[in-house]
């Protein structure tokens, strides 16, 4: 049997595939409705032969509920970084206490707070 696989959390998900988007030059729009809320039944880390270019989300239910959420809740934000805007003071504040997070607690989630804003070109 093979071990099973393990993915990046959603956020560094989304920030891999918003590089790969950039680079391509796929609007905002298009890259978000693509990857985050796409058409369809909801892509998991569990789907065989995922589509390319989504978040792979986990199975559980609730895990995923909350990511989901969370992600949706932070789309304005992910849009200044993908444009290439500044943080908002708000933006800078939720960066920031995820970093103080992330050095008194080392979860996983904690860790990938700075994906928000690491969109690389």
């Amino acid at each position: 049997m093979a071990p099973p696989r393990t993915y990046p959390e959603p956020p560094e998900q989304l920030r891999l595939l918003a590089a790969v988007a950039r680079r391509q030059g796929v609007d905002f729009e298009t890259f978000w409705s693509a990857a985050v809320e796409p058409a369809g039944p909801v892509v998991t880390t569990a789907t065989r032969s995922a589509p390319e270019g989504v978040i792979l989300w986990p199975t559980d239910h609730g895990a995923r509920m909350n990511w989901q959420t969370a992600m949706k809740g932070s789309r304005a934000a992910w849009r200044r970084a993908y444009e290439g805007e500044e943080p908002s003071p708000r933006d800078t504040a939720v960066t920031t206490l995820w970093e103080a997070l992330a050095e008194s607690d080392d979860t996983q989630s904690a860790r990938h707070a700075n994906s928000l804003f690491a969109v690389v070109a």
